[in-house]
């Protein structure tokens, strides 16, 4: 395949869009790569399909939205074959996840919160946006939708680490309610996604990846700063999860630490 054949629409810090690009390279599959926040002329095209959001893998006048790893491997038409964790195990899985960034931010220095991450993007937003992608998963869970809005909230620009924790801890019992009151009944439900219909296996597998993967970050930072956070995540907890090879997505450096 050419260069040329698929195009893959990203931003930084996007954890779907690292996720995507490095499952095309996995395949072998060369694309061309557009940050859309350096090319403005790219959100303006995927609006003009009725797309608000990336990653989206584009070959000629086809797309798909990545966020589904089955689906983008149906329309790449290649074989996706992984181990698929029950809901039980995601369950579980999450809430390790959870439990792991509540004591990461229980050890962060307050001055390394308002640390650039990336564009628009700090340390104090990472902690948060954790806990608003489990929240986006609930308002699905629920009878709502989950929307793109669920994945730009901002935590108050003056929150400090226990505002965080406090809102961590909030979205951890309310999924562990939901949980209760749904397990025996939510192998069999689909939920609605900006992305389109999601299982809630599907879903739920998606959650545990995305914020394991924003954890490893929060570990990065903290472990640049000098700082033990007193839980890690281990292999055995992303084990069977589709996680991205890489931490930070390399095509854009992060900035670095005020010495």
């Amino acid at each position: 395949m050419s260069q040329a054949d698929y195009t893959v629409y990203w931003q930084p810090g996007c954890t779907s869009c690292l996720k995507a690009k490095e499952y095309l390279a996995s395949h072998g599959i060369r694309y061309r790569s557009i940050n859309v926040h350096e090319e403005p002329a790219a959100m303006a095209h995927l609006a003009s399909i009725g797309v608000k959001s990336v990653p989206v893998v584009e070959r000629g006048e086809r797309f798909v939205m990545a966020q589904n790893l089955d689906e983008l491997a149906s329309f790449l038409g290649v074989a996706e074959r992984r181990p698929r964790l029950p809901l039980d195990e995601l369950v579980s899985r999450l809430n390790r996840i959870m439990a792991v960034v509540l004591g990461q931010l229980a050890v962060v220095p307050e001055e390394q919160l308002s640390q650039p991450l990336r564009r628009d993007r700090t340390v104090r937003d990472l902690g948060f946006h954790v806990y608003a992608i489990v929240d986006g998963f609930l308002a699905a869970a629920r009878g709502g939708v989950l929307s793109e809005a669920h994945f730009y909230r901002l935590p108050d620009p003056t929150a400090d680490a226990a505002m965080l924790r406090d809102y961590g801890q909030s979205i951890a019992r309310q999924f562990a309610d939901w949980w209760q009151s749904n397990g025996l009944t939510a192998a069999n439900e689909s939920y609605q996604t900006y992305y389109g219909e999601q299982t809630a296996s599907a879903l739920l597998e998606r959650t545990c990846w995305h914020t394991a993967q924003h954890c490893r970050q929060l570990d990065a930072v903290l472990t640049q700063a000098g700082v033990a956070p007193p839980l890690k995540l281990s292999p055995a907890d992303v084990a069977g999860l589709p996680m991205p090879e890489h931490i930070w997505d390399d095509e854009l450096p992060l900035p670095r630490s005020p010495q």
